[in-house]
């Protein structure tokens, strides 16, 4: 087998058909998807077999920002902008928005997350987000599971569903289709700044299923880019995940912004898979506070995305320039 393929195993055949129909969604807007070789069908061994993702000098863009490699997404995001921009349509949100946001509603409203919240409630003050100091909210997380119920309908758009650092390598190449598919626009924007923002600094290495010896043992050597002192969230990412956000913004998110996309949706999304993505139950008492701390700070009403991204690094406002 020649060692430029992605081979991706499913746990079921639910799974595994999942990858195969959203690949075949995709494969309809753009041809920067790897081409599949194989699939393996067989009891309790799914698989599927990609050519044309790793070769000469390519890494996952994860590991290229974390070992200080330069990448450049440009042509990928400007190209998925493009579609975005001619295929927008309304549609019933599936793809990534089911799999991610719409399925995983229920989470808010377990045991486990209400008994946080309702003990932060009771002791008090939340550390604060860019000297902002507000009370936690007690109706938090209702507000949260209110406004993403209704990424139910809305303006929809062809996409992966489930773009992220972790899902596209340095030569553009996407992959991980399981939610690919007619997917929210707001879900697809938050998905990747969540992930840009939060996921690939400190809590995807500290709490994720996904997370690998590598991931671990970066963090372990990385000083925290997500902690808490005297008081205060502070955030610190990386120039490469600093460049890739702005990219982003200047060359996907600005492009659609004109009516498209609410900045409000986008908002309660984040907040939406701090809190659910990850069992907060199992965090630590400071990641917690951050958690309910970050999400309390994004959806309190009458803040933009510009505003909100300039409180955690003043460098981003510069995204939204073209």
């Amino acid at each position: 087998m020649p060692n430029d393929v992605f081979i991706k195993n499913f746990g079921s055949e639910a799974n595994y058909q999942q990858e195969l129909d959203g690949h075949a969604f995709l494969a309809e807007y753009t041809d920067r998807i790897p081409k599949i070789i194989s699939t393996k069908f067989e009891p309790g061994n799914f698989a599927i077999t990609y050519e044309q993702v790793i070769g000469p000098g390519v890494q996952m863009v994860s590991d290229a920002i974390n070992t200080h490699e330069d990448v450049d997404l440009s042509a990928l995001l400007t190209d998925m902008a493009t579609v975005t921009r001619d295929h927008a349509g309304t549609r019933q949100a599936g793809g990534g928005t089911r799999l991610f946001y719409l399925d995983r509603l229920p989470r808010l409203d377990t045991p486990d997350i209400r008994v946080i919240h309702k003990g932060l409630m009771q002791n008090g003050i939340l550390p604060r987000i860019d000297n902002s100091q507000e009370s936690l909210r007690g109706s938090l997380l209702d507000d949260v599971a209110a406004q993403v119920s209704t990424f139910n309908i809305g303006l929809c758009v062809p996409s992966l569903g489930d773009f992220h650092e972790r899902n596209v390598f340095t030569n553009g190449i996407l992959v991980d289709f399981e939610g690919a598919g007619w997917n929210h626009v707001a879900t697809d924007v938050a998905t990747f700044i969540w992930h840009t923002l939060f996921v690939g600094n400190y809590l995807g290495p500290k709490y994720a299923k996904w997370s690998v010896d590598k991931d671990k043992d970066w963090l372990r050597t990385t000083p925290p880019q997500l902690y808490v002192t005297d008081g205060v969230v502070h955030l610190e990412i990386s120039a490469g995940r600093r460049k890739l956000l702005k990219d982003y913004l200047r060359l996907y998110f600005n492009p659609i912004a004109g009516g498209m996309v609410s900045d409000k949706d986008v908002l309660f999304a984040m907040a939406f898979r701090l809190l659910t993505v990850f069992p907060v139950n199992e965090m630590s008492n400071d990641d917690q506070r951050i958690v309910f701390a970050i999400s309390n700070f994004l959806t309190r009403g009458g803040l933009s995305l510009r505003e909100a991204l300039r409180s955690f690094d003043e460098d981003l406002e510069a995204g939204f320039r073209i």
